[in-house]
Formats: structure tokens, sequence, C-alpha cells
């Protein structure tokens, strides 16, 4: 078996200054007995081994890791080291990472026919019944009348036929709603990428003059599917294109390419496509509006077993003579990547559901470290693993393979390439 924990530190560091920028890290403790270097790497290798708790961690330190780390930090040393650890240094290691990651062309060819496409959407990650008193948890009154309280966050990710790297997360704080945060967040993404993307998608709960226009002024495309149909937009378009042809009836249309010969799902769908909407109150330039009839067909072993057919209404800032409607429509259904992809592998792969600590201070280093860990392990899949002998393994089969060949890896932290 080839050591692949040797061989996803040494890449992280050599191609993506892994432990340079660890130790880059401003440490708060004092006269500490464990370096910071060490401690990181524990929780690299913890995350990028799908490790579930904080104590389990703990006990590879003492076992797998022992070797490459030297020393054996303990969960409340990780959590002591999470807390005072400077955030602005792990998020800069981070934005360093999808920085680079664009200059080696990960998106070359886009991800979406052509443009790189972000989508923006929130998530809860923790809930308890067990009162909690710090800025993360928000507090919320369930139908039988019991208190529960949660974290919620933001995060903003890459999505379509690439490498789907997590670009930010940004904390939603008791009191406010959704998309406060998420302004928040793409005010950040702007400062540190600038033109990391051409066209972000949202859902319906972002169709909203105020989101639409702060995209615009970053010189950013929207594309964001309207449920509401009583607004204005959505009664235009229904009364411009009833009883009208549609534009384009496309068959067996797919908006991604499934694997499998024997069971898929393809659309048939008729679309109408109109521009120049300005009957959205306070959007700062006229919009673009497209109502499709989908219908899903699910494929098993070459025949339809089933089908569903609905009406979808897309509003997008893209030019109809720039981004065919197609586009508009598949960019619109990959959305649902940050959630299938990025949100189901954090949560049921890398335990982001699991808390594992309640420390305030240390909740947003850890999720942050855990976005760069989620990254490298995805541009270590995609890029360097590309032997014959790991086409055909998943991310999860890999994982495990790392933290078998930990024993016996040759990296050592004394001997870490900067």
């Amino acid at each position: 078996m080839k050591n692949l924990c040797f061989r996803i530190l040494h890449y992280s560091s050599k191609v993506y200054s892994l432990m340079q920028r660890i130790k880059s890290i401003k440490d708060g403790r004092i006269n500490p007995c464990i370096s910071i270097e060490t401690v990181f790497l524990s929780l690299f290798l913890g995350f990028a081994t799908r490790v579930p708790s904080f104590n389990e961690l703990e006990s590879r330190n003492r076992d797998e890791f022992l070797k490459i780390l030297g020393q054996s930090p303990s969960a409340e040393t990780l959590v002591y080291t999470l807390e005072r650890a400077d955030l602005r240094d792990i998020k800069d290691m981070l934005i360093f990472i999808n920085q680079k990651a664009r200059r080696n062309k990960v998106f070359r060819n886009g991800t979406i026919d052509g443009y790189i496409v972000c989508a923006l959407d929130g998530t809860r990650l923790y809930s308890t019944e067990v009162s909690q008193d710090d800025i993360f948890w928000r507090k919320t009154e369930k139908t039988n009348g019991d208190e529960i309280w949660h974290v919620d966050m933001v995060f903003l990710s890459y999505v379509g036929n690439c490498s789907r790297l997590m670009l930010g997360v940004e904390p939603i704080f008791p009191g406010e709603g959704e998309t406060t945060a998420a302004y928040r967040l793409l005010e950040d993404a702007y400062s540190n990428y600038y033109r990391y993307c051409d066209i972000i998608t949202a859902d319906a709960l972002y169709a909203k003059a105020p989101f639409i226009n702060q995209l615009r002024e970053q010189n950013k495309d929207v594309v964001i599917r309207v449920k509401q149909e009583n607004y204005d937009i959505i009664s235009d378009i229904e009364g411009l294109v009833s009883n009208t042809e549609p534009d384009k009836i496309l068959t067996d249309i797919t908006p991604k390419q499934h694997k499998g010969e024997y069971s898929r799902y393809s659309y048939d769908l008729k679309i109408w496509d109109r521009e120049g909407f300005t009957s959205w109150d306070g959007v700062s330039e006229p919009l673009r509006c497209l109502k499709i009839v989908e219908t899903k067909k699910k494929i098993v072993h070459g025949k339809v077993v089933e089908k569903e057919t609905k009406t979808v209404y897309l509003v997008t800032t893209c030019d109809k003579a720039i981004v065919p409607a197609l586009t508009v429509w598949k960019i619109a259904h990959r959305r649902w990547d940050i959630e299938n992809s990025g949100f189901h592998d954090l949560k049921n792969n890398y335990n982001l559901n699991h808390c594992f600590t309640h420390e305030p201070k240390a909740i947003m280093p850890l999720i942050l470290f855990m976005l760069i860990v989620f990254n490298l392990f995805i541009l270590f899949f995609d890029r360097n693993l590309q032997a014959e002998a790991y086409k055909k393994e998943t991310r999860k089969a890999i994982a495990r393979k790392i933290l078998t060949t930990a024993r016996i890896s040759r990296w050592r932290i004394a001997k870490a390439p900067t």
C-alpha cells in the first residue's frame, strides 16, 4: 500500500504551504508545552481521517499519529490552543489556499459551461435543548413549547464540474436573519478574492433587491430561483408568454454528467426567456426572467419508470445574448451541489454537525480549519491521485488508508517542508 499519509502531508506542504502557514499562526498561549504546529497538524490529520470527536483524536495522537507529531496533544490542549489562536491568521490560510488553487488553474475550464459559479446557502450545524449562553447559539421555540438552541452559518462554495472548494463561512448571530450574514460573507469574499467567480446562485430566500444590488456592485451576475408567485416579475412574464409557444424545447437534458448507465435522471424542458423587466422594486437594473416547465424522468435500464412535471421561475442578471437559457437552468440546478456535496460531506464524513467544543472562542477557528482540511483533501484527491490504482477509490476509502498508513509514515514534523 502506498503511504498516503506521507503523500497528502507532502502535497499540502509543498503546493499549498501547509506547515509554513501553520507556523505563521499567532499563538496566544503563554509558555506552551506543545507547539502550535504540533496542535494544528494533529487537527489536520484528525479531520483528514474523519475523526468523530476530540477524545478520539487524543487517542489517535497517542497511537497512529505519535511518530509524525512527536508529542500527543490532549483534547483539552486542542481546545485551549484553538481558543487562543489568531482567527485572522487561520482565515488568511483558507484565503491563500483558494487563491493558490485558482492560480494553479483548478478552474481553467470554468465550472458550468465555461463560467465559474459559486453557490451561497445557510445550514444548521448544532442544536441542543440544553440552555446555551454565548454569541453563536440562537434560541427558537418548538411547536410543543420547548426551547431549542442552535448554531446556524452561511457558506460560500464553488459548484459544478470542479473541485467544490469552500470559500468562506459566516455565523448567523442571534437576532439576525440568514441574508444579513450572507451580506457580510459576500463583502468578505469580495475584499479577499475579488474575481473569484462569474456568477452566484442562491435559493428563493435571497430573492431580494439588496442582495441583487450588492452582487452587481461587485461585478457578479446572479441566478435566483423565485418561488413567490405573487412577485410582479412573475406576473409580468406570465402575461407576456401566456398562449405563446416556448422559445426552446429540449429533451433528455441533464444538469450534470450522471454516473451509471442503469439508473439516472433526465429532463424535458420548455423554456420561455424574456429580459428587460423593471418591475422589481429597488433593483438597480433591468432583469431577465425565465419560465421553465421541466419534466423530470427517472430512467432505469433504459426505460422511463417515473415522471414529474413542474414550473420553475428563474430571475437573473445574466445577459441573454451571452449566457444561454440552458446554462442558466443548469446553474440553478447545480446550486444543490453546496448541499448534496458540501454540507452532506462536511456533516456526515467530517462530522461538522458534531459540536467538538462549546467554547465560543474556539468554534470559528475550528470550523475554518476544518474547511481548510476539506479543501486540501479535495485538491489532493482530484489533482494528485492520478495513478490507475486510485481511480476507483472513494474519498472515504482514501481517508481510511491515510489513517492506516499514518503509523508507518516517513513524514516528521521536525522535517516538515517550509
